[in-house]
């Protein structure tokens, strides 16, 4: 299924006449990712059939028809996203949208029927007649709910963290896709300590930046960028050379041994930066307006809240360990972070949804229901984590460049979406729970009042 999903995708795309850029790639990753869930999901709810003592048929029919809910729940509201990011984004996050939109399509079509086809001939012709499942977590208790004060604390200081660290690195947090400037790349053979290197920049550029990254193909990537604006401070002989070979010529000048190689140059203007900056802004936030309307359509506006503050908690966290690890952001990392939104929001959906089944299901008191649902799906979260977590981790330790910082973020969107699922999202939608019933408590309660103190009215006949 997940070979056809990619064949799809890659198909349709050609067709289409489109070009693969690394925002496609981010659309394909999540696409990846999503189906992977959506099989997850199907599987998971076949074995509890199992484990009722279901038939092989019955439980792959009624596994099937329990997970369809949530899978075209989290499907719907990412395409939804992806239809907003499309209106309201440029280039790149339209490259993005497209490619998830076309990946959402597929990803339903084989999660729901190609596999399903799979499983009707198998069991059709015989060729099975009975399914072994192995269960990585036996049937767990563990009091999510009763742990949600202590994250808060957690969440909390690392989202102070990352504020600080957001604020702390000015505008050099930003890269020249959002500045404006010049970023000239270069493979070497030794390895420049940053402080010399930026040193020896000086002597032509006052504002030049210089930053590794690492790549376990070919060795590592050096990038200088001079931003626009970044003014010459001497070499006036050398006006007629462009701006990315004086940079060479600086670097070869006073570090010869490092025997430095030109592999690419990428040039923006500061009004098409700051159009970029802006037009990401306003897509991530209509996204986030379209989410809140489809949950509190769908659900309620409380789980509405929870799937929110869980984005805003992922996004902030993700921007903050990479800065923290001398990163700049870029328009590639605002696929990654769009990328962590349709991840996250996949994975609370598919909690709610539990939520909602087991409330209609089961009686007892709302949080022991909601603890209970959060275990139902804890087996589900992790294998789904741990599988996204691998494709990333593939990115980031053999992807050099763009691809580097795109995994490197990626990767902490997936840690820590898969913590805000269970710790955020959860804990956020039990507060209005409980806000809005002492309201409707409170309103009853003046009702009755109200009705109580109302003086008897004789009648006649």
């Amino acid at each position: 299924a997940l070979a056809a999903n990619i064949v799809l995708v890659l198909g349709t795309l050609t067709i289409a006449g489109a070009t693969i850029t690394l925002p496609g790639i981010a659309g394909i990753v999540l696409t990846i990712g999503m189906a992977v869930d959506a099989n997850v999901l199907i599987f998971e709810r076949i074995r509890e059939e199992l484990i009722n003592n279901k038939s092989v048929g019955n439980a792959v029919r009624l596994g099937y028809e329990r997970a369809f809910s949530t899978i075209l729940d989290a499907n719907i509201t990412t395409l939804l996203t992806a239809i907003i990011l499309y209106n309201f984004g440029t280039g790149p996050v339209r490259g993005f949208a497209v490619t998830l939109a076309i990946g959402i399509v597929a990803s339903l079509f084989t999660a729901l029927f190609v596999t399903r086809a799979i499983f009707d001939l198998l069991l059709h012709n015989k060729w099975i007649s009975d399914v072994k499942m192995v269960r990585l977590l036996s049937k767990t208790s563990i009091d999510f709910v009763g742990m949600r004060r202590v994250a808060a604390i957690v969440s909390a200081v690392l989202l102070l963290i990352s504020i600080a660290v957001f604020i702390g690195r000015g505008t050099d947090k930003y890269s020249v896709d959002f500045t404006g400037g010049m970023e000239v790349s270069y493979k070497y053979e030794q390895h420049i300590p940053s402080a010399e290197l930026r040193s020896a920049l000086e002597g032509e550029f006052n504002n030049a930046r210089v930053s590794y990254k690492a790549s376990m193909t070919d060795g590592g990537l050096l990038e200088v960028v001079v931003p626009e604006g970044s003014e010459r401070t001497k070499n006036e002989s050398n006006e007629s050379m462009n701006l990315d070979n004086l940079v060479t010529a600086a670097i070869n000048k006073n570090f010869p041994d490092a025997n430095v190689d030109h592999v690419g140059t990428k040039q923006i203007g500061s009004l098409v930066g700051a159009k970029f900056r802006q037009q990401a802004i306003v897509a991530m936030v209509a996204a986030i307006i379209g989410i809140v309307l489809y949950i509190s359509f769908r659900f309620e506006f409380g789980y509405a809240l929870g799937a929110v503050a869980a984005l805003a908690h992922d996004v902030i966290i993700g921007v903050g360990v990479f800065l923290l690890c001398g990163r700049q952001l870029s328009l590639p990392v605002i696929a990654a972070l769009l990328t962590i939104i349709g991840y996250s929001l996949n994975d609370t959906i598919v909690v709610f949804d539990r939520i909602r089944e087991n409330l209609a299901l089961k009686k007892g008191k709302f949080l022991d229901i909601v603890n209970l649902s959060l275990n139902n799906t804890l087996s589900r979260t992790l294998l789904t984590s741990t599988t996204t977590l691998i494709v990333v981790l593939m990115l980031l330790f053999f992807g050099g460049g763009a691809i580097n910082d795109f995994a490197l973020i990626m990767a902490t969107g997936v840690i820590v979406g898969t913590y805000s699922s269970l710790f955020v999202a959860t804990p956020v939608m039990i507060i209005y729970h409980n806000w809005a019933a002492k309201r409707a408590a409170a309103a009853a309660a003046a009702a009755a009042a109200a009705a109580s103190s109302k003086p008897e009215v004789a009648t006649s006949a």
